[in-house]
């Protein structure tokens, strides 16, 4: 073997050496991963270019919606326990009682409605690329197992909430009736 050949061949080393040690410290990171970096996966999130749809989205993975629902759940709730109420008045006239019940109830906005409105005041504030980006993070494993967690939270704390404001609202209509029984009103 001669010289040539000999230079040729370290030369060829010297650059196999320095192409592995380039994809080694450019994958650095792929081999020794940051312990404190936190990766995830993102499940059934396909962006859309409609911002209308991309929040629609958002309201339902954020629990918004559901919330939304459930808020006008217990709003029926608190109808029926007042009409209820009304029916048991001594002097309430019964089919008028439920007539204006009736149309209270009908009158409700709904959470369609609720939404559509939503929609509207947050185009104004988030770009499309926000809400998809929104929706990327709210479809992780870790932000869904969240959102479940609160809506059964949410499922406990909103009756609790209902029977602390039943309570709370008829400490201070006891207060009232004395404020009028001790100044004549």
């Amino acid at each position: 073997m001669t010289n040539a050949h000999k230079k040729e061949i370290l030369i060829a080393i010297i650059g196999l050496i320095g192409i592995i040690a380039a994809a080694f410290i450019s994958s650095w990171d792929k081999i020794f991963p940051d312990p404190y970096e936190i990766t995830t996966s993102y499940s059934n999130y396909k962006a859309t270019q409609d911002i209308e749809i991309e929040l629609r989205i958002f309201f339902k993975k954020s629990g918004i919606e559901n919330n939304i629902r459930e808020l006008e759940s217990i709003k029926m709730k608190l109808l029926n326990e007042s009409l209820e109420q009304n029916l048991k008045r001594k002097y309430a006239n019964k089919k008028e009682v439920a007539l204006t019940n009736k149309v209270i109830i009908d009158g409700q906005i709904s959470t369609d409605e609720i939404i559509n409105s939503m929609i509207t005041i947050y185009k104004d504030y988030f770009t499309l690329n926000e809400v998809q980006e929104i929706n990327k993070l709210l479809s992780t494993k870790t932000m869904q197992m969240m959102k479940d967690n609160l809506i059964i939270a949410n499922k406990h704390y909103f009756p609790l909430n209902f029977e602390i404001n039943k309570n709370n609202s008829a400490k201070i209509n006891e207060q009232i009736k004395n404020i009028r029984l001790n100044t004549g009103y």
